[in-house]
């Protein structure tokens, strides 16, 4: 320690620094450190905002990941209740696509904190990193699963505002299935605007906020925003997944964003013309510049690229798009919520973090006290039935015939006169092509592709195999490289990724 008129090192002339450079350094947790009722492990991440470490509760052994806001934001009001407000937002919501927080609290030092559940897997983010992009089979289901979590958000009165692959989690079902967990609500926004207990962190008309590649036209003006904000960025994520491009880049976030509000975005097929047309223009109607012209609901924009898909020939499931008025109508409903208090409860943070009190419920308005219980039943039962029904099977003209009535053979006879009525014509979907298209990514990049000895051609492609169910083997070769074999199925286009490994040193003289 120096005295305070010293400000330079007397060993190596250096200026020195101020102590409050030295309190606002975090201190990092250590193995065996405790969190509320939670003992920490190791470190998970660290970010701008603050880090995640790794937990486990010493009792009963349940895992936990513990993020802990940095000591730079925790003297703001504003950042304290967007802290507060994510962990309030996913309790509020409460769905199995969301992460789930359940612990919340402040260190000694004043950093908040809260408790939730470790996940298993990676961010979609870093999984478009390491595959490019995803097939059909893979992404739409991923995509659906994101739309139900977001409807579950606006039924409840919350937007999330900054829907990215980077704030998607993914695990792996037990089945084999890609499980998104919707991350990051410290910036969402409710629904209402109640003047008498407004949010400190609630953004200024004029003042965007989000991440630029994927922030919705009125977004990036600063201007209002409701459900469909979220429908565009879902659409911004649909064309990505399914591309492994943004629909607009550019070199500066200014032109980004003057491009989502002034042009037109390419459709998929511009990008990956092995997809075809037919989902160009479900994406679109999501990209869409006014808000009014886009799928009213998360569901429904989902509803809509899965039946084109199908359409296409994919085997894709579709929701039944009919209870999605019920959704609608819950989502105007939801209109009636007052804001949490999170204002009041940032400050407390910021002024006196020893002292912390869980934040209270809100209560629904006096007249709508009634309406809310059965309209959120409502809405949430909607969503529920939107992705879980099961599709009734269409029912064939060889049935129909068969469920005839016998007659009775001493009844008379009679001749049904024929109808005027003009006959209906029943549209069915068009038979699916009958070939698939195989994009083959390999490491090296010139590989040889075959089906049993047949050459069927050279990485990249598109390599032609008849769709089918059955599953069938392909090999790869390459000079120089061990010979793979991987098996798949031609149900669909799809993407295949190969990384031969390098023939050791006394094979390299063998040819295949």
């Amino acid at each position: 320690m120096y005295d305070d008129d010293v400000t330079t090192c007397p060993n190596d002339g250096k200026e020195l620094l101020e102590e409050q450079v030295f309190l606002a350094l975090d201190r990092p947790l250590g193995e065996g450190d405790m969190v509320g009722e939670y003992r920490i492990l190791g470190l998970l991440g660290e970010g701008g905002f603050g880090t995640v470490y790794r937990a486990e509760h010493p009792v009963i052994g349940k895992p936990a990941a513990v993020k802990i806001m940095g000591r730079q934001f925790a003297g703001s009001g504003e950042m304290a209740s967007r802290f507060v407000a994510e962990a309030r937002a996913v309790n509020r919501i409460r769905h199995k696509n969301l992460i789930d927080i359940f612990s919340f609290g402040v260190l000694a030092d004043g950093r908040p904190y809260y408790v939730m559940e470790l996940l298993q897997g990676a961010t979609l983010e870093e999984l478009l990193n390491s595959r490019g992009r995803l097939s059909v089979s893979e992404a739409l289901p991923l995509l659906g699963r994101v739309a139900r979590a977001l409807d579950a958000a606006h039924v409840n009165g919350i937007i999330h505002r900054d829907l990215k692959p980077d704030n998607v989690f993914v695990e792996i079902d037990d089945d084999g299935a890609l499980n998104p967990k919707l991350l990051d609500f410290g910036i969402a926004k409710l629904l209402e605007a109640d003047a008498a207990t407004p949010q400190s962190h609630r953004t200024r008309t004029g003042a965007p906020i989000g991440t630029p590649a994927y922030m919705s036209p009125e977004q990036c003006r600063g201007t209002g925003v409701d459900p469909r904000t979220d429908v565009y960025s879902l659409g911004v994520m649909a064309h990505q997944l399914l591309t492994g491009r943004l629909p607009f880049e550019a070199e500066s976030v200014m032109d980004i964003m003057v491009a989502h509000t002034s042009q037109q975005p390419p459709a998929l097929s511009q990008h990956a013309p092995e997809l075809g047309t037919e989902l160009d223009a479900p994406v679109h109607h999501m990209l869409e510049k006014e808000p009014g012209k886009r799928p009213e609901t998360a569901g429904e924009a989902y509803v809509e690229l899965a039946t084109a898909a199908q359409r296409a020939g994919y085997d894709i499931s579709v929701p039944d798009l009919s209870v999605q008025s019920s959704l609608r109508e819950a989502l105007s409903i939801s209109g009636g919520f007052e804001s949490a208090p999170t204002q009041q409860l940032g400050q407390s943070m910021a002024t006196n973090p020893t002292v912390l009190t869980a934040p209270t419920e809100s209560k629904p308005t006096p007249v709508l006290r009634w309406l809310l219980p059965a309209g959120l039943a409502l809405g949430l039962l909607g969503i529920g039935l939107v992705f879980l029904r099961p599709r009734a099977e269409p029912v064939k003209p060889a049935d129909v015939a068969s469920t005839s009535v016998p007659v009775n053979d001493a009844a008379e006879s009679t001749v049904a006169e024929p109808s005027s009525a003009p006959p209906v014509s029943v549209a069915t979907a068009p038979e699916p092509p009958s070939e698939v298209a195989l994009t083959i990514s390999a490491v090296p990049p010139e590989v040889l592709v075959y089906q049993g000895k047949k050459k069927l051609g050279v990485a990249p492609g598109p390599i032609q195999l008849p769709r089918g169910h059955e599953a069938v083997n392909l090999t790869f070769k390459a000079r120089g490289y061990l010979t793979k074999k991987k098996r798949i199925t031609p149900s669909e286009n799809q993407t295949i990724r190969v990384r031969l490994q390098r023939t050791p040193k006394s094979q390299r003289d063998l040819t295949f």
